[in-house]
């Protein structure tokens, strides 16, 4: 299914962007999806929920590369799974091929694939951050997000 490399759409428009030693042939690595939506009534629901869907994508003729899919959850079921390639394909990212499955996989219902902004095990899009002008302390921030709100 690979076929030959596609360069990915890079911004080069910020000046950090890219770096000095920037490759265009192959820049990323680490490559993953974060695919949201999904059941999360068990520790392994969503994977076993994306599975279903990557099983009805494939019946109705649709190509896909090999896959690793894992939950990051541990303790408490959470509805998001991170999807990568495997073997060479990703000792050599590609994210040609990993773009087009993630638009395969956004465009089923109720599910949403986007690339994994950091790394780690959490899901840091959803993540919300305040900076102010002034110097406060946490509760006088709190106090102030809650006069907002």
């Amino acid at each position: 299914m690979p076929g030959p490399y596609t360069p990915f759409p890079v911004s080069g428009e910020r000046s950090e962007t890219p770096p000095p030693d920037f490759d265009p042939t192959h820049p990323f690595t680490g490559l993953e999806l974060t695919v949201s939506g999904l059941p999360y009534t068990s520790l392994t629901s969503a994977v076993e929920h994306l599975n279903q869907i990557i099983q009805k994508i494939i019946s109705e003729g649709t190509e896909r590369p090999d896959l690793q899919i894992v939950s990051p959850a541990t303790r408490k079921p959470l509805d998001f799974v991170y999807v990568s390639l495997v073997g060479v394909l990703k000792e050599t990212p590609r994210p040609d091929i990993l773009e087009a499955f993630r638009l395969t996989l956004d465009a089923q219902d109720s599910i949403e694939a986007r690339w994994k902004v950091s790394s780690g095990r959490t899901d840091k899009t959803q993540q919300v951050y305040f900076e102010t002008d002034q110097d406060l302390n946490p509760i006088q921030l709190k106090t102030c997000i809650n006069n907002i709100l």
